[in-house]
């Protein structure tokens, strides 16, 4: 079944969301330190995503949050599935990641399936899983351009509208689970 579009946040501070667990190579502080040039335009943040028991990127995050002065304007959830993780999509506006690398980048999917824009890092398979339509890939380590792109979607409602309908496009467009397994099943039986 076809995940339910982005209603988002229906006006006021534009929502911004980061699905990914709090890993080095996930460039949560990358994304701040970004975030933090666009202070002077209305947005929030949640990170949602379970904490790494083998590194300190949680302290390093709040640690950026205050240095940055952005505690007020990001929220750590944690790790949140099933409808919890819903309720975050379905009132996102934008989602954004600076990823220093995916394998695939199932997140970025689920984005698009869910009609939302994206402003990510190009790293590993992002360029090949987000197309041009659904939003704007920069590249690793360019905090100017990182903040570029965060300006444009954040402050551009046309831009993120038509990134948004073209989000939703390519989700739409991507095998589901049910038929990646039926697949997978067919090739098992065929073997």
């Amino acid at each position: 079944e076809p995940a339910p579009r982005s209603s988002g946040s229906g006006g006021g501070p534009v929502q911004l969301l980061c699905v990914a667990s709090l890993t080095p190579r996930k460039g949560h502080v990358a994304l701040l330190e970004a975030l933090a040039d666009c202070r002077d335009l209305d947005w929030r943040l949640v990170c949602a995503g379970p904490p790494d028991p083998d590194s300190d990127t949680q302290d390093q995050v709040e640690a950026a949050l205050t240095r940055l002065g952005l505690a007020g304007r990001v929220r750590l959830v944690g790790a949140q599935v099933g409808p919890a993780l819903e309720r975050l999509y379905a009132a996102a506006d934008v989602f954004a990641l600076a990823t220093r690398y995916e394998g695939y980048g199932i997140v970025f999917a689920e984005a698009m399936a869910h009609g939302l824009p994206i402003v990510a890092t190009g790293a590993g398979a992002v360029a090949d899983t987000v197309p041009d339509a659904a939003g704007t890939l920069v590249p690793l380590d360019d905090r100017a351009a990182l903040a570029g792109a965060l300006r444009r979607m954040i402050g551009d409602a046309a831009f993120r509208r038509a990134k948004a309908e073209g989000a939703w496009r390519a989700g739409q467009s991507l095998p589901r689970w049910t038929d990646t397994a039926a697949a997978f099943a067919g090739a098992l039986a065929d073997i």
